[in-house]
């Protein structure tokens, strides 16, 4: 898949890397939060990798940017132009998405994953959801977003 980088365009085995790999970390950010030259080592090595590679600054390490198409994204703004449109452009592709859909409007699914949290339980929206950056945006709340969009 193509990568949208900050100066050109890169290839990512898969979409996990592409997201995790496109996100600037302290160590690789300028005082500004723009990406060092070791920045771009760093992030076309994660994108050539084979598998997914959820936390490659550890699950404590927050992003202080992403990269995306020639600009510089604070954490919120990643979460919805970056990752959600590139999961959502991806995942309405498949097979497996067309039978959970389906599922979906006859009323038979609920999703659940290991990082997620159940938002309506809390009174909140996906909007707030994906605003808040000290909670995981989870694959499960992506899809839900995807499904009720239609």
């Amino acid at each position: 898949m193509t990568v949208k980088g900050f100066t050109r365009d890169y290839r990512s085995s898969n979409l996990e890397s592409a997201w995790k790999f496109s996100q600037v970390y302290d160590c690789h950010a300028d005082p500004l939060g723009y990406p060092t030259p070791e920045y771009e080592r760093w992030a076309i090595n994660g994108f050539s990798r084979n598998g997914a590679y959820r936390y490659p600054m550890g699950i404590e390490t927050p992003p202080v940017a992403t990269v995306w198409d020639g600009k510089k994204l604070d954490p919120v703004d990643a979460r919805k132009k970056v990752f959600f449109e590139m999961y959502r452009d991806l995942v309405v592709k498949t097979e497996a998405f067309k039978k959970l859909k389906s599922l979906y409007d006859a009323g038979n699914v609920y999703l659940k994953a290991d990082d997620a949290y159940d938002i309506d339980e809390q009174g909140l929206t996906l909007d707030e959801a994906a605003d808040d950056i000290t909670k995981p945006y989870s694959h499960a709340l992506v899809l839900k977003q995807i499904l009720q969009e239609g």
